[in-house]
């Protein structure tokens, strides 16, 4: 999209409109089309995950000074090249922001999937386990089970984090070292 004006034009509200859509609302639909089950449990998740890091990529990739463009173009630089040594790099803080917005949101997907699409017995996870404690009121399990759900979403948050400061640590303000 950040290549063609018009791919972006032409796909990006999609994108828009499939994230204002309620997931509980188009869950049952997914359920419909890919069946109850792991699949339909990890479109869901996608599909709560995915807007965050196509919004951050796409303003990263905008966001790359004309002034480095001019030059690589100046230099003769293929668009392939211009996107995979300049935008790319450039917009790598804005794609890891994403992810570290969508990494979190992936946790309430799967568990709203799995409450939906319902994958039970001994294979259910935290969106199963939530339905079977709110349907017998066990409210301490309820509170074991959200505070589980933030664990887990605090802890993809920290492995996205150090991905983070790996990949940016040596040359962006954001995770470089305070003087």
């Amino acid at each position: 999209m950040a290549s063609s004006k018009w791919v972006e034009r032409s796909f990006y509200p999609y994108a828009i409109i499939l994230q204002t859509i309620p997931v509980v609302a188009i869950a049952p639909i997914i359920v419909i089309w890919f069946g109850s089950g792991m699949s339909a449990i990890v479109i869901i998740a996608f599909t709560i995950g995915f807007f965050p890091m196509l919004s951050n990529t796409l303003i990263g990739l905008n966001a790359t000074d004309h002034n480095m463009k001019n030059l690589f173009y100046l230099y003769n630089a293929s668009k392939w090249q211009v996107m995979w040594k300049l935008r790319f790099p450039a917009a790598l803080p804005y794609i890891i922001a994403g992810a570290k917005i969508s990494c979190t949101l992936a946790v309430v997907g799967a568990i709203v999937g799995e409450y939906i699409a319902g994958v039970g017995g001994g294979a259910g996870g935290l969106g199963y386990a939530i339905t079977v404690a709110a349907s017998r009121l066990q409210t301490p399990y309820l509170f074991a089970l959200g505070l589980s759900a933030a664990v887990l979403g605090i802890t993809f948050f920290l492995v996205v984090s150090y991905i983070s400061k790996f990949f940016l640590g040596s040359w962006h303000e954001s995770e470089m070292e305070q003087e």
